[in-house]
């Protein structure tokens, strides 16, 4: 995966879209998903795939909490030092597989200088390897909007998901998702557009509100559907 960055305004399906496509797929491999999400419940994860994987996998992941204190941390992610010395002492362990919402607050675009140590990590993440598996870090990051992200991390980005939810076209259950290789956003470097149904049994598993609490977001303006619209 190496570092993928999802994209889309609030409510427009990107958390949901890195829980059921990243996240759930994380766990059900064995994977520690590393997420400053605290509404993203393990425990349900863990139950909806016992549930819908067939056979279960023997062995599932966990979900690990932190917050956004730890993600500005230098020994955050692992790293390599001037010396090129591993330093493995850290949050962040070899093989993770990292979500990180609003990215832009540790790494904007303006006013602010990159930590070495996270430096290394974005640039060097392949080389942090789990032991037993074999697999390397993964990083995901959830932002509203590209241009917001430090040119540094824009620079190493794999690829770019851009999420639209539906409302204006009448269509409030679904959402588009459009994969770009790289961080532009242009016809040449698009890969696929699709349409996706939100699933209940997945808006289960998480929260986008902060603490993980109940919201609900409602249209104040019910010309932002233009099929309902007088003519």
């Amino acid at each position: 995966m190496g570092i993928n960055v999802y994209t889309g305004l609030m409510g427009s399906g990107k958390s949901y879209e890195v829980v059921a496509e990243v996240i759930v797929p994380a766990i059900a491999k064995g994977r520690r998903v590393v997420t400053n999400v605290d509404g993203i419940d393990g425990e349900k994860i863990r139950a909806h795939i016992g549930k819908t994987y067939k056979p279960v996998p023997e062995q599932l992941g966990e979900v690990v909490h932190v917050t956004n204190g730890d993600v500005a941390l230098a020994n955050f992610f692992p790293y390599y030092d001037d010396k090129k010395g591993a330093h493995t002492d850290t949050i962040v362990q070899p093989g993770d597989l990292v979500c990180i919402d609003e990215a832009w607050r540790f790494w904007p675009a303006t006013g602010a200088n990159l930590l070495q140590e996270h430096k290394s990590f974005f640039l060097e993440h392949r080389h942090f390897t789990h032991e037993q598996t074999g697999v390397a870090c993964d990083l995901v990051l959830m932002i509203q909007d590209m241009s917001t992200l430090n040119r540094f991390v824009k620079n190493v980005v794999a690829f770019h998901i851009r999420t639209h939810k539906k409302i204006s076209l009448g269509m409030p259950t679904h959402y588009s998702v459009s994969i770009f290789e790289g961080n532009k956003q242009s016809k040449a470097a698009r890969i696929s557009v699709e349409l996706r149904k939100y699933r209940k049994d997945i808006y289960l598993l998480y929260s986008s509100f902060k603490g993980g609490a109940d919201g609900k977001i409602v249209n104040v303006d019910k010309r932002q559907n233009m099929l309902a619209r007088k003519k």
